[in-house]
């Protein structure tokens, strides 16, 4: 600072320099340098007062002192030395999963030199609107130092906005890291060889020691982990589809080869064997694929939930001679395990296809003799056979679930959920194609990482691959997608369906649902605080709550658990659907589980109709939970009692049986039909028919029941009302019974006496409470004489019971306790007058309290005793 000159008629500027501090919250206050022209043509006595004012003008432009009170002062010797010569200190210790060498990890950093931030990751000025945010810096931990730049991009209402490149981090970082838990912060004394060198970094000078800041945000992936990604994607190539082709290309030839033969050795035969060998020939499924060839393939696989739809649309032409009644499909063994729904609809007129709830053509597995074990195959049969020259437009959704692999199998409550899908590129088909593309629909824009092979594109939220042309059949060229994907992975190990159908007007539908979160497994600690204040701590892909879409005119809904009704969960609806939102009593994280109940009415007459004599039940099939995959579904149709001629129509193959019902008011029981099957999927969702015979007269038998039931009731209650069933009282068990009972009410008596001395003590033990407290003498006295006159009329009572217990032999067990409770009554009658005695003594002769209290103590420790025996023994009485 500046000295001012004293001469009076100049002017002079007064500069203030001060260093930053850095604040608790990480914000810089940076060297400031503030002139201020004062004027010295005035007296002395306003310069003075003008230079007394800038000590509180030092104040005003100081660091704020909570950031200096906050400022933590380590010694140099609690710095921890690491090989590299880097010292380290660990402000707080975290508790989350450890940093290993090789993990990719979070990190927030500051670099400070002399108090001020000269780099952080906490600050990224945008390209617009000079806005600032705070993103994590992500790196791998021991690997050489990269160029790493912020994570992703920022969508803003305002237009989108690119994050600028990463701040350069010190060398020293990459390494200073491993070791820490999530959570924990470390400051580190960084040499120039470990930080910026000779060059410097903004305000850091070159060759400059600085301290560093690091806070450990998150662990995104261990070294085990990418290893495994890495493995996984390595070995993704499927053998048996390699092995088919060689297999098909193999047999061609030795077809080719063989028909020459035949055809020489044909000359010199009758003319029987060719037509045997070409009945063969068209006979074997085999052979007859290569008379067919798909012109154009269009797959389109939907990956925006857990469960993979793939739609393909074929087109098939038959090049051969012969007509053609049936295609095959080829699935690998893998997808096959997993495979749920398969349908197969022809193409109407030009380029119009049937819904999927349309009449699919009959699908069904077949096993030809030359196709290895990893591949299934499945034969679509066509309602017309394919001549020689035509094509058809053939559309084929398959539905598989369980084929999507969380990547990382476990992660934390914050972090976003990965998946891994395994497909081929290109058709894996028993046909020649010509042209063939793919398509996949991703949930997010988001991918990680995806198989970059020619002729591939990603636009948005979808991933092309093709066109490929004139691939011979069972091609097969692997790929992997590595994306996001939040959505619910809501999974029904068991689910129980009920329809009980009441011919009084009502269908009712009971559920019992045990489901599971599928997706990748949480670990660590779960944090509900976190959950309900921290949005981005609530797990992306949890869920809390499922959404039922019930038929419309559904009533009576319910929804509850092992403990009760669940409240929270809320219904709304109109005449065309119904939906209730079912929301569960804490979130569903990965590997959770929760079981519930749902319930709900219909009208009769929407789902039950009469045909041939006959009545049906015509209800849908599945679970009206959104996205649900069900892996084991057992659905019972209730039928009334008495029907029969009981048959069942499903549109997909099921295992079918019966059972029988016992209800209230049945004689026999009622028919149950019992449907199951396994992996279950929305497209199940289809409605199914119950046939079966029932008399209308069977109703009445209910009713007819209940009435002669309360005539026979009244009837009863008539007749017990005129008839002596008594037992004769002369006998000597009835003699007994009649003296034990007298026994019990004499002993009750005597429990009665002995409470009402009890409460004559209480009375007693108070007065002497109100003597201390009001020192009245006399008033004690007279309740002294009260309370003995009363023991005296109870001892009096006493004496008759105890007689008549004396000479009872029922009696003979219980007697001695009675008389050992009378005995130790009065002992405890006689202690508590000698108490009592003593304290208005002591009272009259107007002796000391502590005084009185020795003099009492051994009788106060007596009466204790005697107090809590009485108690026990009228407890065992009662209990007697």
């Amino acid at each position: 600072m500046s000295s001012p000159c004293a001469c009076a008629s100049n002017s002079t500027h007064w500069s203030i320099d001060y260093g930053g501090a850095m604040l608790s919250n990480s914000k810089r206050i940076r060297s400031t340098r503030i002139a201020m022209p004062l004027s010295l043509s005035g007296s002395r006595r306003s310069t003075a007062l003008l230079i007394s004012s800038l000590p509180f003008t030092f104040l005003l432009l100081s660091p704020p002192a909570e950031a200096r009170r906050n400022k933590k002062t380590v010694p140099q010797e609690d710095y921890i030395t690491t090989p590299d010569g880097l010292k380290y200190y660990d402000l707080v210790e975290g508790k989350g999963p450890v940093a290993e060498k090789g993990a990719t990890v979070q990190v927030h950093f500051d670099c400070l030199y002399r108090g001020i931030t000269a780099i952080s990751s906490r600050e990224s000025k945008l390209l617009a609107g000079n806005r600032i945010i705070a993103q994590p810096y992500e790196f791998r931990v021991g690997a050489p130092p990269g160029k790493e730049r912020k994570r992703e991009f920022v969508d803003n209402p305002n237009g989108l906005f690119s994050a600028q490149a990463a701040p350069k981090p010190p060398p020293a970082m990459y390494t200073i890291v491993e070791g820490m838990r999530v959570g924990g912060k470390r400051t580190v004394i960084v040499p120039p060889e470990n930080g910026y060198g000779q060059r410097g970094m903004n305000e850091i000078p070159p060759g400059a020691t600085f301290e560093l800041n690091v806070e450990l945000l998150q662990v995104v992936a261990t070294w085990v982990e990418q290893e495994k990604h890495q493995s996984l994607v390595g070995c993704l190539v499927p053998n048996a589809a390699y092995e088919l082709k060689q297999q098909w290309q193999k047999k061609k030839k030795r077809k080719k080869k063989k028909e020459k033969k035949t055809m020489k050795r044909g000359m010199m035969r009758s003319n029987l064997f060719p037509l045997l060998f070409a009945f063969a020939f068209l006979s074997s499924p085999i052979f007859s694929a290569s008379d067919l060839i798909l012109a154009k393939v269009d797959r389109r696989i939907d990956l925006t939930s857990q469960i993979v739809r793939i739609t393909t649309s074929l087109k098939v032409e038959n090049t051969g001679s012969d007509v053609v009644s049936e295609i095959l499909l080829s699935f690998p063994e893998n997808q096959a395990k997993h495979l749920a729904y398969l349908k197969a609809t022809l193409v109407e007129g030009k380029g119009k296809v049937k819904t999927s709830s349309g009449v699919g053509l009959p699908v069904k597995a077949v096993q030809p003799n030359d196709v290895p074990p990893a591949l299934t195959i499945y034969s679509v049969s066509l309602p017309k056979g394919l001549e020689k020259g035509h094509s058809l437009m053939l559309n084929v959704l398959a539905v598989f679930t369980h084929t999507l692999q969380p990547f990382p199998e476990k992660i934390n409550q914050g972090d976003i959920q990965l998946l891994l899908f395994q497909e081929s590129a290109q058709y894996l088909s028993p046909y020649a194609v010509r042209a063939q593309s793919l398509t996949l629909k991703l949930p997010d824009a988001r991918i990680e990482s995806y198989s970059k092979l020619e002729n591939a594109k990603l636009q948005g939220s979808e991933l092309k691959y093709g066109p490929y042309e004139n691939l011979p059949p069972f091609s097969f060229l692997p790929i992997v997608i590595h994306f996001e994907n939040n959505q619910p992975f809501a999974v029904a190990k068991e689910l129980v369906r009920e329809i009980e159908i009441s011919h009084w007007g009502n269908v009712q539908i009971t559920e019992h649902y045990d489901i599971i979160h599928a997706g990748a497994q949480s670990k660590g600690e779960f944090s509900r605080l976190d959950y309900q204040t921290r949005p981005y701590l609530r797990g992306a892909s949890a869920f809390r709550r499922l959404v039922a879409k019930l038929p419309p005119r559904a009533h009576s809904v319910y929804y509850r658990d092992e403990i009760g009704n669940i409240s929270t969960s809320s219904l709304w609806g109109d005449s065309k659907k119904t939906e209730l939102e079912i929301e569960p009593r804490y979130p569903m994280f990965g590997g959770w589980k929760t079981a519930f109940t749902i319930g709900y009415g219909l009208p009769l007459q929407d789902f039950l109709f009469g045909l041939d004599g006959k009545r049906f039940l015509n209800i849908s099939f599945g679970a009206p939970i959104n996205e649900l995959v069900i892996d084991t579904l057992f659905v019972k149709v209730v039928l009334p009692e008495g029907s029969k001629d009981i048959s069942v129509s499903v549109p997909f193959p099921v295992k079918e049986g019966q059972e029988t019902k016992i209800s209230h008011l049945d004689i026999v029981g009622r028919p149950v039909v019992v449907l199951e099957k396994n992996n279950v999927v929305p497209e199940h969702n289809e409605h199914f028919q119950v046939y079966y015979k029932f008399n209308s007269l069977s109703m009445l038998r209910e009713p007819l029941m209940l009435v002669s039931g309360f005539f026979f009731l009244f009837v009863a209650c008539i007749v017990y009302s005129h008839v002596d069933i008594s037992i004769s009282k002369s006998s000597a068990s009835y003699l007994a019974k009649l003296q034990w009972d007298e026994v019990q009410a004499t002993t009750q008596l005597v429990h009665g006496i002995i409470n009402r001395c009890l409460i004559a003590h209480d009375k007693l033990e108070s007065s002497l409470h109100d003597l201390s407290r009001t020192g009245d003498v006399q008033a004690c006295k007279a309740t002294r004489k009260s309370v003995d006159s009363s023991l005296k009329e109870l001892s009096k009572e006493l004496k008759q019971p105890l007689a008549f217990l004396q000479s009872s032999p029922q009696a003979a067990h219980i007697l001695p306790k009675v008389e050992e409770l009378v005995t130790k009554e009065r002992e405890l009658q006689e202690k508590l007058v000698l108490k009592h005695t003593t304290v208005v003594d002591g009272y009259e002769k107007k002796l000391g309290g502590r005084e009185i209290e020795n003099r009492i103590a051994s009788y106060q420790q007596k009466i204790t005793a005697l107090r809590r025996e009485v108690d026990d023994l009228m407890d065992l009485i009662d209990e007697i």
